[in-house]
């Protein structure tokens, strides 16, 4: 009869793959800054409550949200350049939203360096406004722009309308 040794657990694997779900969702929500809310006690303080945003991230350009003009022009300088980190603070609360901000704002710079833009542009002061106006929420191609045609129409009409 021999000595039976004493049942030992097998070491734990170096790595392992972490479930589908734990997995970063690039439409997760994102939480919001804090909110007053009332105490146990009664007393008011400052407490972190999280509120979802739900900004999907754009697989392809028919996904890409419209902003509002506001979000949009904030601080839009179509001259500068634009780091993500001072996007993503104006957007601090929904990261997704800085990502689509950057595309729309790609997609204006893009229609604007094109030949023959950036004259008709100077040649009325309020295109340039119109135009930014309109890239907040202007439908994208395929190619993640803005038709060039489409938007000079676009942009034509809304200087015809005022």
């Amino acid at each position: 009869m021999g000595i039976d040794a004493p049942a030992v657990p097998a070491p734990a694997p170096l790595f392992t793959r972490a479930p589908r779900s734990a997995v970063l969702d690039r439409r997760a929500p994102r939480a919001e800054p804090s909110v007053r809310t009332a105490s146990d006690t009664g007393d008011s303080k400052e407490t972190w409550q999280p509120r979802m945003r739900t900004t999907p991230l754009p697989s392809r350009a028919c996904e890409v949200i419209a902003l509002t003009v506001p979000e949009f022009t904030c601080e839009l300088d179509l001259n500068a350049a634009v780091s993500f980190d001072s996007v993503c603070r104006r957007f601090f609360d929904d990261a997704n939203k800085a990502v689509v901000w950057f595309i729309r704002f790609r997609a204006l710079t893009g229609w604007c360096e094109r030949e023959g833009t950036a004259v008709w542009l100077r040649s009325e002061p309020a295109r340039v406004r119109h135009a930014s106006e309109l890239a907040a929420s202007f439908e994208l191609n395929d190619d993640w722009q803005f038709d060039s045609e489409r938007f000079r129409t676009a942009v034509e009409s809304v200087g015809r309308d005022e």
